[in-house]
């Protein structure tokens, strides 16, 4: 509970990433030690017909009458106009830009960011793609001091939870946003309250053991904060083009023939080359963790012939029999609806 004689703690939030970085955001703005005095976020989006496409973390902010920035670049300019008296904290969920050095001091105490893994494994943007593509079975979200490169900063709080077979990426980042907004309060109450006692005395350090909960694995509070290991997966970001695979490759690995160094998707040679040889997942296997991690964007695909032409395929859902045979479920190819792919393939040239 609150304590009546001891005022919120101030900070400005930032995150862009649709309703994930919301639900951070809700957490906040719900949780009484914490008062949110601005939010930033990206710009509105304009659309010719629907007119100015609000993104759900500025619509959260006005709904809840909490002033808006919606920087296009983090200019001086711009920190002038988003708060005259700085707040105890800057807070960053999903942001995407990395803040200045000038913004990163500007808060009375520190800048944060809540990043989604076990740092300092999969910095980058897109950390859930790379642990689905690698096979991790734990994943998580961790809280740190915010430094002048992305996702490096000292760590202040981890909280773990199991990745469950069945996650894509959309669903292990609800997973992992659900996560961190059930957990941001306590572990920035802990932070600062460390900062507060260290402030009053240098000479007291406090080391908070990790503790069951029945939200998560395990919690570990890093107080003082810790600074991260050099060596980590990099989970670097993805383009639409790391989604592609070859028909030919595909139509190789569908029926368990050796497939070549020289004609392996890029992205896949990636993946197998990041792991140790006793960890490298068999190529229909693969196929299987990418269409996971990549669904939705970029998604996996290719090209495949038809009496039309050659025509994009995404592939929506995969399937491992006996023997570690790979079936094609569901795709879609470019001009038609969702299908099953037993209903489509006879449209194939072969």
């Amino acid at each position: 509970m609150q304590n009546p004689k001891q005022p919120p703690v101030s900070l400005v939030f930032f995150g862009s990433f649709l309703q994930y970085s919301a639900s951070v955001l809700q957490a906040l703005l719900d949780d009484g030690r914490f008062q949110v005095t601005a939010v930033v976020t990206t710009p509105p989006l304009i659309d010719k017909k629907k007119g100015m496409l609000k993104n759900p973390v500025h619509q959260l902010a006005e709904a809840y009458a909490t002033p808006v920035c919606t920087p296009d670049t983090l200019t001086s300019q711009e920190l002038q106009k988003l708060t005259s008296e700085p707040s105890n904290y800057f807070l960053t969920a999903g942001y995407g830009k990395l803040l200045p050095q000038s913004w990163l001091e500007h808060p009375h105490i520190a800048s944060l960011n809540l990043h989604l893994s076990l740092l300092p494994h999969y910095r980058g943007a897109n950390p859930a793609e790379w642990m689905l593509l690698r096979g991790e079975r734990k994943a998580g979200v961790t809280l740190i001091e915010m430094s002048p490169q992305f996702d490096t900063g000292k760590m202040i709080a981890q909280s773990i939870v199991e990745i469950q077979p069945t996650d894509t990426r959309e669903t292990l980042y609800e997973t992992l946003y659900t996560l961190g907004a059930r957990e941001i309060g306590e572990m920035l109450q802990k932070y600062h309250h460390w900062h507060m006692r260290e402030k009053e005395t240098l000479s007291h350090k406090i080391n908070i053991q990790p503790g069951k909960n029945k939200n998560s694995d395990a919690t570990q509070y890093y107080l003082p904060p810790s600074p991260q290991p050099k060596a980590g997966v990099y989970a670097r970001r993805l383009s639409r083009d790391d989604g592609y695979i070859q028909w030919s490759v595909l139509q190789k690995i569908l029926s368990n023939q050796a497939v070549e160094s020289a004609e392996m998707p890029p992205l896949f040679a990636e993946v197998l080359q990041s792991l140790p040889i006793q960890e490298q997942p068999a190529l229909p296997k693969l196929v299987m963790r990418a269409t996971r991690a990549l669904a939705g964007y970029p998604g996996l695909w290719t090209t495949i012939p038809t009496k039309k032409g050659k025509k994009r395929m995404k592939i929506l859902e995969v399937s491992l029999k006996q023997n570690n045979q790979l079936v094609l479920e569901v795709v879609r190819i470019e001009g038609q609806n969702t299908a099953k792919w037993s209903e489509v393939k006879n449209g194939v040239i072969n």
